[in-house]
């Protein structure tokens, strides 16, 4: 599906309300491919966007790590 590529990509946007709103997208879509780079927002200077990023992964995944991304990468290297 290349709308959930295209969103994905918006996560790298400069625009840091673009960014939110990708990753909002992300979390009502629910798409599993987005989950590596929903967990690599967990980095954004933002803290609102890191908020965001995890919980559209809570949604997606039904985990709850909050925004702690080595816990998330442990997980997903587990999957």
């Amino acid at each position: 599906m290349k709308v959930i590529e295209g969103i994905i990509a918006a996560l790298k946007d400069e625009d840091k309300y673009g960014r939110k709103g990708a990753v909002i997208a992300l979390g009502e879509i629910g798409d599993e491919r987005a989950v590596e780079s929903l967990i690599a927002t967990l980095k954004d200077e933002y803290s609102w966007v890191r908020k965001a990023a995890a919980a559209s992964l809570l949604e997606i995944t039904g985990k709850n790590f909050g925004e702690d991304e080595a816990k998330w990468r442990d997980w997903l290297g587990e999957e």
